[in-house]
C-alpha cells in the first residue's frame, strides 16, 4: 500500500480491517469495520477480533467457512487465528492486479494475457473454473515465455 492510500487517524497511518459476511440467507448479513494502528498480524487480527466478536453474539457457533482475501500474509494470518478452519481464498482481482504489475512491459501481449485469466474468473461451475484454471497454468508455461515473473505470478494465482 502507498501512503497515499493509506487512511490517517490522529496524523498517523491507520488500517481498516473490512469485512462482510453472508450465509445464504439474505436477512442474515455481518458487516464490520474497525481501525488497526499496525498492519501486522497482531493489530490487523484485533482489528478482525472486532467482527467475530460481534458475529459470535448474533449467532453463537458462528464460523465462515471461507474468507475472499488479497493476499497480504498478516492478513491471512489474522483470519486463520481467529477461525482455524477456515479455507483462503485468493481474491482474483488482487491476483490479476499482481500480474499487471509485473506484467505491465509486455504491453500487447498483457491484453492476451488478461483476457486468458479473466476468461477463468468468469466460468460458472467449480468444474469448469478448475478446468480453465489447470488450462491457464499450461497455457502460461507455453505462451508466456519473454517474462519470467508474469509466468510466475500465473503459476501462483493458478496453485491458489
Amino acid at each position: 500500500m502507498s501512503s497515499g492510500s493509506v487512511p490517517l487517524h490522529n496524523g498517523k497511518e491507520v488500517y481498516i480491517g473490512l469485512t462482510s459476511s453472508q450465509d445464504g440467507s439474505p436477512l442474515r448479513l455481518y458487516l464490520g469495520a474497525e481501525l488497526s494502528l499496525t498492519e501486522d498480524t497482531v493489530g490487523l487480527q484485533e482489528s478482525y477480533q472486532v467482527f467475530k466478536t460481534e458475529a459470535v453474539n448474533c449467532e453463537q457457533n458462528y464460523c465462515p467457512l471461507s474468507v475472499n482475501l488479497d493476499g497480504w500474509k498478516a492478513t491471512n494470518q489474522a483470519w486463520k487465528n481467529l477461525f482455524p478452519t477456515i479455507t483462503i481464498v485468493l481474491c482474483f482481482l488482487h491476483a490479476f492486479l499482481e500480474i499487471r504489475d509485473v506484467g505491465k512491459s509486455l504491453k500487447e501481449k498483457f491484453y492476451e494475457i488478461g483476457g486468458q485469466i479473466w476468461a477463468v474468473y468468469r466460468e460458472k461451475t467449480k468444474e469448469n473454473f478448475q478446468k480453465k484454471i489447470k488450462e491457464l497454468a499450461l497455457w502460461a508455461e507455453l505462451n508466456v515465455i519473454d517474462n519470467e515473473r508474469v509466468k510466475t505470478k500465473i503459476k501462483d494465482l493458478c496453485n491458489k
